[in-house]
């Protein structure tokens, strides 16, 4: 089980999804507007994507946002919501650009779960730079 305190360490995760799908950095930054340098850092955990920057990445890539946290050991059997300290949690962007965001994993996800709530934390006057889409539906 991961530590809470812990962000996850997500470059592995989309290397692995972009070499599944046979794209190079070049190929996959054409489609989403990232360059292949900038995608390089993220993949090596040298750079923070923003919220609209990972979320452009999992879109293309064909997986979800709650693919990049770590798992938890959890009875699938038993619904229950994660209380706040013990979230896994993921950070995007950076504090001094303005579009810092705070991912929490509300409920625990899986294969067997068809939910995915995550809890967007932004601090005042932070956000997003740009809107963000996704098939599903909104909760809160």
């Amino acid at each position: 089980m991961r530590d809470r305190n812990e962000t996850p360490k997500i470059g592995v995760k989309l290397r692995h999804a972009r070499q599944v799908l046979g794209l190079s950095l070049e190929e996959l930054g054409a489609r989403i507007g990232l360059t292949e340098g900038y995608l390089s850092k993220i993949e090596n955990d040298l750079a923070t994507p923003s919220m609209a920057a990972l979320h452009r990445l999992v879109q293309a890539l064909g997986i979800n946002m709650n693919a990049m946290f770590g798992t938890l050991q959890h009875n699938a059997s038993e619904v229950f919501v994660l209380r706040q300290n013990e979230r896994p949690h993921m950070e995007t962007g950076h504090r001094r650009s303005g579009n810092h965001v705070v991912l929490e994993q509300l409920v625990p996800s899986g294969p067997e779960y068809l939910l995915q709530i995550n809890v967007h934390v932004i601090e005042a006057g932070g956000g997003s730079l740009e809107l963000i889409r996704h098939k599903g539906q909104e909760f809160g």
